[in-house]
């Protein structure tokens, strides 16, 4: 179950984003800081241009995403970037990652955006940028994005 993310999941985010920059190159050379996230999270749940989801099985977050209005100069339109899809490994495969996408291109709509665009292709950018492109996204030269 895809959910708009609420106070009582700040917690479980800041876990997946912990797991996620965990598995990153720069876990090695930098300390995670959860209170940093914790914060940022916190403050993003409440501006009207943030959307952060989850996605629940058996009432447990197994993903989260975030996506926001992006100012880019090089566009007039109204531009949505969705960013840190995280599914944990065990739950991939299964759609969340697809529901969570397609939940924040629907918000992206009802808010007027004209396109969507995939900000943070994460640590592995090839294969987020494959699975992108097999949700419908086009590899601009300078970002991977949709129109809506």
């Amino acid at each position: 179950m895809i959910l708009t993310a609420q106070s009582y999941h700040l917690k479980s985010l800041v876990e997946l984003g912990q797991e996620y920059y965990a598995s990153s190159p720069y876990a090695t050379s930098h300390k995670f800081e959860y209170d940093t996230l914790l914060d940022n999270l916190r403050r993003a749940m409440i501006l009207a241009t943030h959307n952060i989801v989850v996605a629940e099985w058996d009432g447990e977050v197994v993903g989260g995403c975030m996506a926001y209005v992006a100012p880019y100069s090089w566009s007039s339109d109204t531009l949505v970037n969705v960013e840190l899809i995280y599914v944990k490994p065990q739950h991939r495969g299964s759609g969340h990652a697809e529901a969570m996408l397609d939940h924040q291109e629907s918000w992206a709509n009802s808010i007027g955006a004209r396109e969507i665009v995939g900000g943070d292709i994460g640590f592995n950018p090839t294969a987020m940028k494959d699975w992108l492109e097999s949700q419908g996204y086009h590899d601009s030269g300078v970002v991977i994005r949709k129109v809506l």
